[in-house]
């Protein structure tokens, strides 16, 4: 009889055990299912972005926006139109490199760039915007030559340069493309059982988990693929001053071989801005703790270097003396600054325009690389 009763209250307490466990994974799932339905998409903080529009992986140039978007993206997955195929006879073809603060604006500088041509009476100028959320330099060398040589450029304008030289959340090794880690740590590739992230794979099924332990799931996915002790940019920034400039080198003799002409701008940064506005100032934060005068100088020393390869020119400080309101946060420019911006460098590549054409009608631009096909032309 005991025996029968012992069973009883252990057949019941299973039973309630088995109901609270079923209710907890109900309420678990209801959480889940609410929470994803009140709150926008949205990968751990220290993941994003990676998979977005504007992050869609693609071979050598590690990411573009996504093709094809209607009446943003052209099919290479750069905004606006492709060049035309057959190029004028009197057609300059500007090419624009580089990160956020080319791909973004309101608008983006290069249209306000062809939109200022076109005013001047230059229609005959064209603009074409291949920059890239979150890309470095050296991504900018593959766009070059992969998503450009065959269109015909006849001027290449890099204006890139802070991803590369900040602490800007991306991964911190030189040379490497935005959170490149996180294709290192994709759980599929792992070879060794042993080694699989079940515990932060399975949390990322979870919009809750993913939300409330995103730095936890960051660190244990890529524990290993850098060094904890691995050191902050500002540590050897010497030498992420020699990478970048390097890459303008690369670029620079890509162009000439393309018969174009190069032109590197480092762009404006809130750092120097003296009289910050209000909203400037609580913009100034990400990124607020960088020594900008010390990134400068480096960048300039090492660009002395190679005066004679290629032309570069430094904006860092071209708001320094300024009280209206330029900058969206510490590098984004508001409307108003792009298009002081664009003052800036429409007369540069003015002077580049008129050197190419004397150049062109003097039969003096022999390309070194010919017969390159479009991206486009391929047959898949």
């Amino acid at each position: 009889m005991a025996g029968v009763k012992s069973r009883y209250k252990f057949e019941r307490l299973m039973g309630q055990v088995f109901i609270t466990l079923l209710s907890i994974a109900f309420a678990a799932f209801m959480l889940e299912m609410v929470y994803r339905f009140v709150t926008d998409d949205a990968h751990p903080k220290k993941m994003f972005p990676l998979r977005t529009v504007f992050h869609v992986p693609k071979p050598y140039v590690m990411f573009t926006a996504k093709p094809d978007l209607e009446g943003v993206t052209n099919s290479l997955g750069y905004l606006g139109d492709l060049p035309s195929k057959e190029k004028p006879t009197d057609e300059i073809r500007i090419f624009v490199l580089g990160s956020s603060v080319v791909f973004n604006g309101r608008p983006p500088f290069p249209r306000i760039l062809q939109k200022r041509f076109a005013e001047a009476g230059k229609p005959n100028i064209k603009v074409f915007n291949y920059g890239i959320d979150s890309s470095v330099s050296r991504q900018d060398v593959a766009r070059l030559l992969f998503d450009i040589a065959g269109y015909q450029p006849d001027i290449i304008l890099s204006y890139t340069g802070q991803n590369d030289m900040f602490d800007a959340g991306i991964d911190p090794r030189v040379n490497y493309p935005h959170r490149f880690v996180l294709y290192e740590a994709h759980p599929a590739f792992y070879t060794d059982v042993g080694d699989y992230k079940w515990m932060p794979t399975l949390a990322l099924g979870s919009k809750v988990l993913r939300d409330v332990f995103n730095y936890q799931i960051y660190n244990s996915m890529t524990k290993g693929l850098i060094s904890e002790n691995y050191p902050k940019r500002s540590e050897f920034r010497p030498l992420l001053a020699k990478s970048y400039v390097q890459n303008l080198r690369l670029a620079a003799m890509l162009s000439r071989d393309l018969g174009a002409e190069f032109l590197a701008v480092f762009p404006p940064s809130l750092h120097f801005k003296k009289n910050r506005t209000p909203a400037e100032e609580a913009g100034f934060t990400r990124f607020g703790s960088e020594d900008g005068q010390e990134i400068k100088a480096l960048i300039d020393s090492e660009t002395a270097k190679y005066k004679s390869e290629f032309r570069f020119i430094n904006f860092s400080e071209i708001f320094k003396d300024e009280t209206a309101e330029y900058f969206e946060d510490t590098f984004h420019l508001t409307p108003e600054g792009n298009r002081v911006l664009t003052s800036k460098l429409i007369p540069l590549l003015d002077e580049l325009s008129a050197e190419h054409l004397r150049k062109r009608k003097n039969n003096l631009i022999k390309p070194a690389i010919n017969g390159l096909i479009r991206e486009d032309e391929f047959i898949f």
